[in-house]
C-alpha cells in the first residue's frame, strides 16, 4: 500500500527514470497490430509507426482482449490461425489454448474501493466485516485499516462495492 500522499504513481515514475528514455514511452498511444515470433516482437501503433523489442508485456484489459481491439499476428495461442511451417508456433497454438478459453471466460464488472478516514476509530476490532444486504452494490466487504500490524492509528477504513 501507497501512503505517499503524491499517490503510487511516484514510486513507478521514479522506479522509471532508472531505465527509461524519455522517447521510449508513448502516452495516449492506441496499439493497432503486434507481431510477434521467435525472433522478436513488433507493436503497430494507430499513427503507423511502431516499436521493435525483444519482449513485449502485454497489459489490455479484457475488455480490450475480448473485443478484438488489438490485433495479434500470428493469433493468440488458442484462436484459429493459419497453418506454420514453424513447429514451435503449431505447439505453443495446440499446448495453450487455455489463453483465449480465460479470457473469453472473464466478464467485466463494476468494482470500487472508497476509503475513509476518521479522526478515531469507532467500528468493529477484526480486519474485515461483511454486511450482508438482499439488494446488491450495499457495501457489503468493510476492511479496517486501523489494526494491529498494518496501519493502528490511521483511522481508516474502506469498503468494497460491487
Amino acid at each position: 500500500m501507497s501512503i505517499d500522499p503524491r499517490g503510487y504513481k511516484t514510486f513507478i515514475q521514479q522506479e522509471a527514470k532508472s531505465f527509461l528514455e524519455p522517447e521510449q514511452l508513448r502516452l495516449n498511444t492506441l496499439v493497432k497490430n503486434i507481431q510477434w515470433s521467435s525472433n522478436g516482437v513488433e507493436v503497430i501503433l494507430n499513427d503507423g509507426s511502431s516499436i521493435s523489442a525483444d519482449y513485449a508485456i502485454c497489459t489490455f484489459s479484457v475488455g480490450v482482449l475480448q473485443n478484438d481491439d488489438v490485433k495479434f499476428t500470428p493469433s493468440l495461442p488458442g484462436k484459429p490461425m493459419a497453418q506454420s511451417s514453424a513447429s514451435w508456433l503449431s505447439l505453443s497454438w495446440n499446448c495453450a489454448a487455455f489463453k483465449t478459453e480465460a479470457i473469453a471466460s472473464m466478464a467485466m464488472a463494476t468494482y470500487t474501493k472508497i476509503f475513509l478516514q476518521f479522526p478515531e476509530k469507532f467500528w468493529f476490532d477484526t480486519q474485515f466485516a461483511l454486511y450482508a444486504d438482499p439488494e446488491r452494490g450495499r457495501y457489503p466487504v468493510w476492511q479496517s485499516l486501523d489494526v494491529e500490524g498494518f496501519m493502528p492509528g490511521s483511522g481508516i477504513i474502506f469498503v468494497t462495492v460491487t
